[in-house]
């Protein structure tokens, strides 16, 4: 099997969408609903939000839907411009609270432009995974106003499994391999938290001064019904098999050919609607400690 270039990281993004409005924690979800209502009938300006690797906008619109945006000020900032030119896309055809999008480094811009802006909510969804716990955690607790919120949501811990099984064997390495890949250093030498982020956030947290006020599963399970699967989540399953074997192509414990049949394999198993994709995440929501 060879990579299929043609495969958008701007559609998987929107593909998984329904992906995430099935797994999202419903308790973290309105204990973020309950605490940014009393924040912001505490303010005499509007809510100050920020959301890191905010990718093509669907978290702007499911908050939006669920009326936590009524009164406040958006940033939506992502690292790639054509995911901004996305969003900017998707979010001004479908009327969008206000919002500014920014193309940088989510932890340069906090240390530059975003500075002195008075967050009152930082988002983070499916994005922790990519850095080291140990300096982004206390970096966006730090950035934001006392009282301020971070809500963390689909952070990866470790578990993927696709099903059914081929061979037992091959697929528990296929994972492995996978999962381990995650941990590889970082432009600057940094460990990202990788296939451990869920497990390791909330006591990462509390290292940092925070108070964990929610915490849930949140784990994504993609499946078909009589009528095929819902919404695009058929590409979102081609994507995620793109993600193996583009981190797994050419590793030494996994041969070419293997790799290709057991994708191969996958793949038709998408086609006639019978695989079954499991991941475990984990949401949370915190807050800096506020003074004794």
């Amino acid at each position: 099997m060879t990579l299929d270039t043609s495969l958008s990281f701007a559609r998987y993004l929107e593909a998984k969408r329904t992906v995430d409005d099935r797994a999202l924690n419903a308790r973290v979800w309105d204990r973020l609903s309950a605490e940014l209502s009393v924040r912001a009938g505490s303010l005499d300006r509007p809510l100050q939000v920020l959301e890191i690797g905010g990718g093509v906008g669907t978290m702007v619109e499911r908050l939006r839907y669920g009326s936590m945006l009524e009164r406040c000020t958006y940033v939506l900032l992502d690292s790639d411009p054509d995911l901004i030119d996305s969003a900017q896309n998707r979010l001004f055809q479908n009327g969008s609270p206000e919002i500014e999008f920014v193309v940088a480094d989510a932890f340069a811009y906090l240390e530059n432009e975003g500075r002195d802006r008075p967050w009152d909510l930082i988002v983070a969804n499916a994005v922790l995974d990519l850095t080291d716990l140990r300096t982004s955690i206390p970096a966006l607790l730090q950035a934001l106003e006392p009282g301020g919120l971070l809500y963390a949501s689909i952070n990866y811990d470790g578990m993927t499994t696709f099903a059914p099984a081929i061979d037992p064997e091959l697929d528990a390495r296929i994972e492995r391999l996978y999962n381990a890949a995650m941990h590889s250093p970082l432009p600057d030498g940094t460990i990202p938290a990788g296939s451990h982020a869920g497990r390791e956030l909330i006591p990462v947290i509390r290292a940092s001064r925070g108070d964990v006020l929610e915490a849930g599963s949140s784990d994504w399970v993609v499946y078909s019904d009589r009528h095929g699967y819902h919404g695009d989540e058929e590409y979102f399953l081609r994507h995620i098999l793109g993600f193996v074997e583009e981190t797994l192509n050419g590793h030494p414990e996994i041969d070419h050919a293997t790799l290709s049949d057991w994708l191969a394999t996958r793949q038709w198993q998408i086609r006639t609607g019978e695989l079954v994709y499991i991941a475990h995440q984990l949401d949370v929501l915190a807050r800096p400690q506020q003074p004794e």
